[in-house]
């Protein structure tokens, strides 16, 4: 199977949006096993610029999935600061750190969402230990409780912003994570009578 380029998002304190900055270099050749190396350089406008690196890991035989579960989350929160409507879209951040734990512990296989697509049309494989985790809403005690959790097991996740919030640029800048992705859930969805 072809490399499929993930790429990257970068974010720039008081900017925004740097992502059109970002040069790609390093080769992959998906017909030879082994490891290799991607880095990516996102430049400011003032010639700053910052480096990541990704470990591409080309294997000979591979333990493949026949699905992909996808986690889809709420909110977090903690014991000393329980909601006052506490229900099934609250998730204990001690309960989440055990599922991370899980994660971690068990070698699970985060894809980019170019392979998700690519294996939903069935021109890839993703590894059988697959697994997506997404964050509607972007609350709160996600930004504060749980992408924090995400950093220190380094988890990537998807943060689904409500876009018609007026803070809803400043979460996706000031909760900026290399293991958070924030991305549009809707604009006014959650209002009644919206379609």
């Amino acid at each position: 199977e072809e490399y499929l380029e993930a790429g990257c998002h970068a974010v720039q304190a008081g900017v925004g949006d740097i992502t059109d900055s970002v040069k790609i270099t390093g080769d992959v050749d998906a017909s030879t096993p082994g490891d290799y190396t991607v880095t990516y350089q996102a430049t400011t406008a003032d010639g700053g610029y910052a480096d990541a690196t990704r470990t591409v890991h080309v294997v000979d035989d591979l333990d493949a999935a026949d699905d992909l579960p996808v986690l889809m989350y709420h909110y977090v929160y903690t014991a000393m600061a329980p909601p006052d409507d506490l229900n099934g879209n609250y998730l204990l951040d001690t309960d989440f750190e055990q599922q991370l734990q899980y994660l971690a512990s068990n070698d699970f296989y985060y894809p980019s969402y170019q392979e998700v697509r690519a294996f939903v049309d069935g021109t890839h494989t993703l590894p059988a230990k697959s697994i997506v985790l997404t964050f509607d809403d972007a609350e709160q005690g996600f930004l504060d409780y749980g992408i924090p959790l995400l950093n220190e097991y380094e988890v990537p996740a998807t943060s689904f912003l409500i876009c018609e919030d007026e803070d809803a640029a400043y979460k996706a800048e000031a909760y900026a994570s290399e293991y958070v992705r924030f991305q549009s859930h809707s604009f006014g969805m959650h209002k009644a009578g919206s379609s």
